[in-house]
């Protein structure tokens, strides 16, 4: 497909987190909605993959600008403090330049908007 199309439907493989350890890396691309809520989408090197956000990716890749090189670890599950199960992450950044100063929607503040 030419690439000035966007593909319709969902984009590449989508990621599972079911074991302890698993890692994907790649370059950000930003957040997008899915069936069941938003997803975060991977540029690697076997192509584009996306995941379910949960809070904590979400808060996490908050803090990424879009087009940064990361790593993310499924490191396991923890409990609230209300007692409900969540999967934790490890996210790791190639350069320190893709943090975003104040965190936010993805985008480096000090671009112009048009």
């Amino acid at each position: 497909m030419d690439a000035r199309y966007k593909p319709v439907g969902g984009v590449g493989n989508f990621q599972k987190w079911d074991e302890v350890g698993q890692e994907i890396e790649g370059i950000w691309r930003g957040v997008s909605a899915g069936k069941f809520g938003e997803v975060g989408t991977l540029e690697t090197e076997a192509g584009l993959v996306q995941f379910s956000l949960t809070a904590v990716l979400k808060d996490r890749l908050g803090k990424v600008r879009v087009g940064g090189q990361v790593c993310i670890e499924y490191t396991g599950e923890a409990r609230s403090k209300a007692g409900t199960k969540f999967k934790t992450f490890d996210v790791g950044l190639l350069d320190e330049a893709d943090l975003l100063k104040d965190g936010g929607d993805g985008k480096d503040k000090d671009e112009v908007p048009f």
